[in-house]
């Protein structure tokens, strides 16, 4: 294969001239250069908007972007997929085929071929396996349950590939014994002959599934000299980059044992954890640099996956987990500052945990915290999160963002008057797209303090 558009390249021709694709934005943003060259030389425009839109005279040394070293990572990289999945006219007077598609400006655009070139390996494999059951249970019968009413699909494996999930969602729900039972047939034998973990159908207020269940994907990442054991749920938000992922994640365990020494180990606050993919790591791997670890999320279902992979790597004594809004958390944390300060100010002193409530919280179990960790959604953070992270708790700050506006208007605050950039790694979080994941090390400047613990 040309390493100029691979990704288009791979994509065009398997269609009937009159289903040839249309350009998907992001997907060919590399067409006129090889992905090694486009991932450089994106990383390198980020760096330099990065210093422009906060006004660094100069970047610190020790800042780094990964751009990636190889076409081969520009494809078979993404662990999650999702589609549409439509009936087009396949010319030659042979009715409609379902074909998979994205959304471009309100419209479904075919893909162009069965496999999606930038998935894994095993996904694509599912891929091919599936669209062609389907294709002949329509040619059957248009109106047989897996495929009446369908209206998109999910693939999502494992980081390591060993387990592959498939969700079909539709429009209406499969209704009757009959449907049900048709359906189940079906999806066992495409899930045994293809080796798919599990097929879900999802429909307006129900489902149904066959295969693994509990439907929970389980990764293990190998950080020497420690293994991590990590549960997520098939159907949630995942890093669809597992190499992109490790990369960052080393990174921030690097910050977590610089802003630590031996003499003094770190209390860390970490909002927006979701399924603990960077509080169990941290908790875990960089156990001497870390005393005490309080993650917060506002979906039970992930508070209770981040509880179970605490528990899974034997770090209930060191990890709390906290179901919360981070705006909210945020407000209780800087009424228990204001309280602090003004007991130290009345010279009443008294040390200890200031109670946020008549109930035991977690909150109340560390008195001070030294790091903040952040990795928000796309609109970035919360003007409560960035009012604690100034009130002077922390002495240092890790931002992990895919959204650079946010990103950027945050950090003109932040960086306004409390903190300076320490350090800075950006990288390719879906090579051949303009996407690039930026995490930021902040440290209150030199004329600036926090209150020691």
């Amino acid at each position: 294969r040309s390493p100029k558009n691979c990704a288009a390249a791979t994509m065009a021709g398997a269609l009937p001239p009159s289903l040839t694709p249309c350009p998907l934005p992001g997907y060919e943003c590399a067409a006129d250069l090889p992905g090694v060259t486009h991932s450089r030389e994106k990383l390198e425009q980020s760096l330099e908007d990065f210093v422009a839109s906060i006004a660094l005279q100069d970047l610190p040394s020790s800042c780094v972007y990964t751009a990636i070293s190889s076409e081969e990572e520009t494809l078979g990289y993404r662990c999650s997929c999702a589609f549409q999945i439509v009936g087009l006219d396949a010319g030659r007077g042979e009715g409609s085929r379902l074909e998979y598609c994205m959304r471009n400006d309100f419209r479904a655009v075919p893909l162009g071929v069965d496999k999606f070139p930038v998935a894994n390996a095993r996904i694509q494999e599912a891929m091919a396996g599936v669209i062609s059951s389907l294709r002949a249970v329509s040619s059957a019968d248009r109106a047989a349950a897996p495929v009446n009413n369908l209206t998109s699909c999910k693939y999502i494996s494992s980081w390591d590939q060993r387990e592959v999930f498939l969700t079909l969602s539709y429009s209406a729900a499969v209704e009757g014994e009959e449907a049900q039972k048709e359906w189940r047939e079906w999806a066992e034998a495409a899930r045994v002959e293809l080796d798919i973990t599990a097929i879900t159908a999802r429909f307006r207020k129900g489902s149904l599934a066959v295969g693994k269940s509990p439907r929970v994907v389980v990764d293990t990442l190998d950080i020497p000299p420690h293994t991590v054991t990590y549960h997520k749920p098939e159907d949630a938000f995942t890093h669809p980059n597992p190499t992109t992922m490790m990369k960052a994640l080393r990174w921030i365990l690097s910050r977590v044992a610089e802003v630590s020494s031996p003499s003094r180990k770190v209390n860390l606050l970490e909002m927006y954890c979701g399924c603990g993919a960077h509080t169990v790591p941290i908790a875990k791997c960089a156990g001497e640099a870390v005393d005490k670890v309080l993650c917060v999320e506002v979906d039970q279902r992930l508070v209770d996956f981040c509880m179970e992979n605490v528990r899974l790597n034997g770090l209930e004594d060191k990890v709390r987990v906290m179901k919360g809004d981070a705006g909210l958390v945020s407000k209780r944390l800087l009424r228990r500052r204001q309280q602090q300060q003004q007991q130290q100010q009345g010279g009443g002193g008294g040390g200890g945990v200031t109670p946020l409530s008549s109930s035991n919280s977690p909150l109340d179990e560390v008195e001070a915290f030294d790091l903040l960790l952040v990795d928000p959604p796309r609109q970035g953070l919360d003007s409560s999160v960035l009012k604690l992270a100034m009130s002077g708790e922390f002495s240092d700050m890790l931002y992990v963002s895919c959204g650079r506006e946010a990103l950027k208007r945050d950090l003109q605050v932040l960086c306004k008057d409390h903190f300076e950039v320490a350090n800075l790694c950006v990288t390719d979080l879906f090579p051949r797209t303009d996407s690039v994941e930026t995490l930021v090390h902040l440290r209150v400047g030199k004329t600036k303090t926090t209150t020691a613990r």
